[in-house]
């Protein structure tokens, strides 16, 4: 081979690797190029999804700061179109790619069970839940004191004792009341309602006195008294109201209820007066009788009541810790507008062994009524336990006032109080 033919020879060997290095450059520079487009379109998505991150955390804590929270559908409906979005952006990363987005996808985050709690915005039911409730217990009775008038007959006979008025404020007694609240499905209005009846124990008392007068010339009265009385109070009221959570949804939900109460307030009292009489020599103008027997009986009764109606406002709710345990409580306050009636009965009738010693008998009838108002409350409180997700029972003591806004004659002021047994069902109404 010449020299020229050599050297033509080396200098394409020389071209041709030249062309084979610039052929694997160019190979590599391509790829590291795809490798920064993907890199920038994963870093784009990540930077869509803090953004939408920031945007709903601070949507977040607006609604929260709201006075009436309401269910957070903007987030939600936000949210999903985040998600809309993110899931375009990924349909466009390479397949690579994608499985990895979803991993750090920082929705899932808070929209998982385990997220943070303060992304998690408590649902409305769906359907509306029903409560019924019923409950019993006993009840004490404070407030003024009733006093009856224990005056006896014999008052003129020497060395009897003439008793002081006797105490019959009430004694201990009862009360039982059920009631139900319907939870609007997918709302926080409520409507409830309840009725209650409740008695006193019936305070009773008697005194037995007895007494003897010499008249003289043989004249001798002896006598006998039996004085018996008795007193008890009872009451009913009926409540409507409609109610709003305005603190919460859900069993732990603060729900504040307005509506009508109307309250019947009844007290009765009785007394019965038995005088027996024994005198030795009875002289009735030219006639003289020995050893006559005469008695005379005094019945009486008294009925004060009170019916009205008004305006009663509340709160009630529950407070769930450890558990299937919660803390329950409530408070009314009403004022009501009615008649106040006072009616008294009395009866004295008599009878003697000699019929013309015997007085006629006699009985009358007294009625009054008058407008007024009294103010009522209430307040109970107290522990109650879920024995499933339908039934819960609880225990509570529970207070009311009654006061009268005039001249407590006809109506006392009244304040009962005593623990309250409650059994509450709870249903899904569709």
């Amino acid at each position: 081979m010449s020299t020229a033919l050599r050297r033509n020879v080396s200098i394409l060997s020389l071209v041709l690797a030249s062309a084979s290095a610039s052929a694997a450059e160019v190979e590599d520079l391509n790829a590291r190029l795809a490798r920064l487009e993907r890199e920038n379109a994963a870093m784009r998505m990540e930077n869509a999804a803090l953004r939408e991150n920031k945007r709903l955390r601070e949507e977040n804590g607006r609604l929260r700061s709201a006075e009436n929270s309401e269910p957070m559908r903007s987030a939600s409906s936000n949210g999903a179109a985040g998600s809309g979005r993110l899931a375009a952006d990924r349909s466009a990363a390479p397949a690579s790619l994608r499985a990895g987005l979803e991993a750090r996808d920082p929705y899932q985050s808070y929209a998982s069970a385990d997220g943070p709690g303060a992304y998690k915005a408590p649902a409305r039911p769906a359907s509306g839940v029903l409560k019924i409730w019923g409950e019993g217990g006993a009840i004490w009775s404070g407030g003024d004191r009733f006093f009856q008038d224990a005056g006896t007959a014999l008052a003129a006979f020497p060395n009897t004792t003439v008793s002081p008025p006797l105490d019959l404020t009430p004694k201990v007694g009862w009360e039982a009341a059920t009631g139900f609240d319907y939870l609007i499905a997918g709302s926080p209005w409520h409507v409830s309602g309840q009725l209650r009846y409740g008695q006193s124990g019936q305070a009773s008392a008697q005194i037995l006195s007895s007494g003897r007068l010499d008249l003289g010339r043989g004249s001798v009265i002896t006598a006998s008294d039996t004085f018996d009385a008795t007193y008890q109070e009872s009451r009913w009221l009926a409540d409507i109201a409609i109610g709003r959570d305005v603190f919460g949804t859900g069993p732990g939900a603060l729900q504040v209820k307005g509506g009508l109460r109307l309250l019947d307030f009844e007290t009765r009292a009785t007394n019965s007066d038995l005088l027996r009489q024994n005198a030795s020599i009875v002289d009735v103008g030219n006639v003289v009788f020995t050893n006559v027997d005469a008695a005379q009986a005094n019945d009486g009764a008294n009925r004060n009541s009170f019916l009205g109606a008004g305006p009663r406002v509340g709160v009630e709710g529950s407070i769930p810790f450890a558990g299937r345990w919660s803390l329950d409580y409530l408070s009314d306050v009403a004022v009501l507008f009615g008649v106040q009636r006072n009616v008294v009965n009395s009866r004295s009738q008599s009878s003697a062994s000699v019929p013309v010693l015997a007085q006629p008998g006699t009985s009358f009838t007294v009625s009054t009524e008058r407008n007024t108002a009294l103010f009522n409350a209430d307040l109970q409180f107290g522990l109650s336990y879920w024995i499933n997700e339908n039934v819960k029972l609880g225990g509570s003591y529970r207070v009311d006032a009654l006061i009268n806004t005039q001249d407590t004659t006809f109506t006392p002021n009244r304040f009962t109080h005593g623990p309250r047994l409650t059994v509450t069902g709870q249903f899904d109404a569709r």
